[in-house]
């Protein structure tokens, strides 16, 4: 039996404080209140930046998630990504990647 190709979202929700800015190369910047930077990459999907709710606070607040969309083939998919540190504002910061090699 062929299996049918399927759509899939991989969701990353993030806190309230965490501005976003999609990149021209699909990643995603991410700016802490701190000013740490992190940059999101992901390989399998296409990376976008959606609504969310933030529940880890006395009342329910708006905030981003980031979105890896996919298509599924008749092998399954395999999505790749990783969040790499950037320079602070002001300061430099050694690279860190974390995630599943993207």
């Amino acid at each position: 039996k062929r299996r049918k190709s399927q759509n899939f979202a991989v969701r990353f929700h993030l806190h309230p404080g965490v501005q976003t800015t999609l990149l021209q190369d699909g990643g995603v910047l991410l700016r802490l209140p701190s000013g740490l930077g992190w940059r999101f990459a992901a390989r399998g999907g296409t990376v976008r930046i959606d609504e969310s709710i933030y529940f880890g606070g006395p009342a329910p607040r708006r905030t981003r998630q980031l979105v890896v969309d996919g298509t599924t083939t008749v092998d399954g998919a395999t999505v790749k990504w990783a969040f790499q540190r950037v320079a602070e504002r002001g300061g430099d910061s050694a690279p860190v990647k974390t995630g599943p090699e993207a």
